[in-house]
This record gives structure tokens, sequence and C-alpha cells, in this order.
């Protein structure tokens, strides 16, 4: 429960990190972004200042050059030519009310725009174009619309708006904007690599949090379930002793000969009732205080020999059998607690027979080191069982205490070995004490 909470204050906590990180890591690209955008139209805007720049300077130098309202293409042609000799620009052109070619001048072709459409950006070029008012004066030769005649005097303006046409090279522009782009590139990487990292940050701070917390209360259950658990060896202890005064006497009322048979067959019970508590108070003192291993040389034969005569009489009972598979091998470890499991294992196995099923012992070595195993082709572990069979107070049989697989555990651990489950329903299971050391 304890755990559980803290797991949802821990959620609750940090779950703010995610949200504010996305908020932070968006923030920051749409920044840099917008300032990509304030570069590009920037270098955009002194692009086409310039190009007006061209077309006012354009305009002035024809007004200049016109006289009564007439113009000379020779001055106009050298116009353009000289205003195209700058590096920057690529071409002018002159267009007059009806959208006809006047002049032109440039290295190279680009599209006509009008003013509606200006500026207008293709292939590295901008290209701008504005209206610019002209008018004929005076009477004359060609006065009038139509097509103006040349005279040596020049020709004359047809009154109205023309059009003025300039490309301009933005290769630089190009250029600029492919930079910023990389910067921009560069910086949304890296914003978003310290965001990440700072979120990792705040994570593993939050989580060290929590995990020292957990240690904390980890802790203090600890020491209750200890105190807990001398409470209850203490209370078990002192509840044997009671009981044994209980056993005596109702052993006392059956062995004696002026006892009726019906107050024999009770008290018999009262005797097997509490032998099998006093079992379990054992058992759970054996599981609240466990022994510290002390290391010795055992015989895996001789103490499997041991073990198979007691097994006998329970097995026999169901009509079953109690192997011993001979190794030779002996082990490092404390005999009393290996003692203790290889038993709990064979009961257990012992009771999970029928008719003519088999329990096995026997020891497996691998170079220095070995397993014990204790093998039964009985009815098997459920597959929704398996994972829970070594819980205390857990189990399937009746009669037994729950506690046999829990103790094994708790015996190896204690010895640093491993313990391996393997049972197929109607087939059998195999357990096996993995990581003995080997002597000899």
């Amino acid at each position: 429960m304890g755990r559980h909470v803290i797991t949802k204050r821990a959620m609750f906590r940090s779950g703010w990190v995610y949200p504010v990180a996305a908020f932070a890591a968006a923030a920051g690209l749409l920044a840099l972004y917008r300032d990509f955008q304030l570069h590009e139209s920037a270098d955009r805007q002194r692009m086409l200042e310039r190009g007006q720049t061209v077309l006012e300077s354009l305009a002035a130098g024809i007004r200049a050059q016109s006289r009564m309202g007439r113009y000379r293409p020779e001055r106009l042609e050298n116009i353009f030519v000289e205003l195209t000799q700058t590096p920057d620009i690529v071409g002018i052109r002159l267009l007059d009310p009806d959208g006809a070619g006047i002049a032109e001048s440039g290295k190279a072709a680009f599209p006509t725009v009008t003013p509606a459409d200006s500026p207008h950006w293709r292939g590295g070029l901008m290209t701008v174009a504005c209206a610019v008012h002209f008018q004929a004066h005076g009477p004359g030769p060609g006065w009038g619309r139509g097509r103006p005649q040349f005279d040596e005097e020049g020709v004359p303006w047809v009154t109205g708006d023309y059009t003025l046409v300039a490309a301009l090279d933005a290769g630089w522009v190009d250029v600029e904007r492919a930079r910023a782009l990389r910067r921009l590139t560069v910086a949304a990487a890296v914003w978003l690599l310290l965001t990440g990292v700072v979120l990792v940050l705040v994570r593993a701070r939050a989580r060290h949090r929590d995990l020292a917390t957990n240690l904390l209360l980890a802790e203090a259950r600890a020491q209750r379930q200890a105190e807990l658990a001398n409470l209850g060896a203490g209370l078990a202890h002192e509840t044997k002793n009671p009981l044994g005064l209980v056993r005596g006497l109702a052993q006392a009322i059956r062995d004696a000969r002026e006892t009726p048979q019906d107050i024999k067959r009770m008290a018999s019970d009262i005797v097997d009732e509490a032998d099998r508590t006093v079992g379990q108070i054992n058992s759970f003192l054996n599981l609240a205080r466990p022994k510290e291993p002390v290391i010795t040389r055992v015989d895996l034969d001789a103490l499997f020999d041991s073990l198979a005569p007691m097994l006998h009489a329970e097995a026999q009972a169901k009509g079953a059998r109690v192997d011993v598979v001979r190794s030779g091998l002996h082990v490092e470890a404390d005999e009393e607690l290996l003692r203790r499991a290889v038993m709990n294992l064979t009961i257990n196995a012992v009771r999970a027979c029928g008719v003519e099923d088999t329990v096995t012992m026997s020891a497996l070595r691998d170079e220095d080191r070995c397993a014990v195993c204790v093998k039964d082709s009985g009815c098997g572990i459920a597959p929704e069982d398996l994972p829970r069979v070594r819980e205390p107070y857990f189990g399937r049989f009746h009669g037994g205490t729950g506690l046999g697989l829990a103790i094994v555990e708790q015996i190896v651990h204690a010895h640093g070995w491993t313990l391996r489950i393997e049972s197929t329903p109607g087939i059998g299971t195999q357990v096996y004490l993995e990581g003995l050391r080997t002597i000899g």
C-alpha cells in the first residue's frame, strides 16, 4: 500500500515535467524560427530597397534627358547600358502604356512584371517594376496617339503610365538564407539537446528523491516487520509451552487403561492437532528468525540416504516411491539448512504424487558447481500458481503450512544459491538448488 501511494505521489510531483519540457522546446524552436524569418525578411527588404533605388535613378535619368515631351533613343540606350554596368543589375526594360518595349539592356533574359506583381523572386533574381508617367508637350511631329515617329528632334512621349522593370541579382539573399537555415538547424538541435538534458536531470533528481523516500519507507517497514517478527516469534515460542502441556495431558489420557475408547480417540485427535500446530509454529519460527549458515563439507549421498527412509512411509501410503541417485559429490553448505531445504522439497514432491508416481533426489555437476534436484512425476503445478508458490502461506495441499518453499528460498538466498522451478501439469515438477560449490 505504501509503495503504491509513493508511486502515485511521485507521478503527481513529476507529472508537470513533460508538459513544461514540451512547452519550452516548442517555445525555443518557435523563437529560433521567428528569428530566421526576421533575418530573411530583412535581407529581402534590403534587396527591395536596392531595386527601388535603381528604378528611381532610372526614372530620374530618363526625365533628365527628355526635352519638350520628347526623348532621344540613343541617349535612352546610353542610360540603360551605363546602369547595367553595375554588377548587381542584371537587366532593365522600359514599356510604353500599351506594354510594347521601348528600350532594354541587360546581360540575360529576365521576366517582365507589372507594378502589381512587384517584387518577383525566381532563380536568384529579384524583378521589380514601377509606373512612371510621361506626357507629350505641345503640337509637333508625332503628336498624339499611335506609334511615335522618329525625326531629328527625337521621339515624342505618348501621354500615359510607362512601366520600368529592373532585374537584380539576388543570389546573395539565397546564400544568406541557406546559411541562416543551417544555423537554425544547428541551434534547434542544440536547443532540443539542452531541453532533453535538463529533462533527464530533472527526472533523475525526482527519481533520486523518490528512491530516497522509498528507501526510508522500506527501512521503516523492514524495522517494523522485524519488530513484528520478533513479537510473533516470541508469542509462538510462548504458545509452544502450553501446547506441550496440553499434548502431554491428552497423551496421558489416551494411554490410560481405564480411559474409554471414545475418549481415547478424542485424546488422540488432540495429540495429532497439537503436533500439527507445533509443526506450523516451528515453520514460522524458522521463517521469522533465519539462521546464519555455517559452511562445512556435506556428503550429498549421505544426506539423501538419511532423508529417504523418513519419506518412504508417506510415499508408500500413496502408492508412490522415493529414489536416490548417487553422485559421490561433496559440497560446501550448512548441513542442517541444506537438509531442511531438501526435506521441504521432497515433502512437497511426495504430497504431489499419486499411485505409481516417483520422487527422485539427485545432484548434477557442472565444473566446480552442482545443482541439487528434487523431481517428481506427480500432478504438477498450474501455470497461474507457479509465480506464487514461493509466497509465504500459499499452498494447494490440505494440511500444509504454505511455508515450505518460502523457507527453502530463504536458505538459498543465505547461501547465495539459486532456486529454479519447472513444472508441467499432469507430468510433474523439477526443483533445482543451483550454484552449490563442489569439493574434490
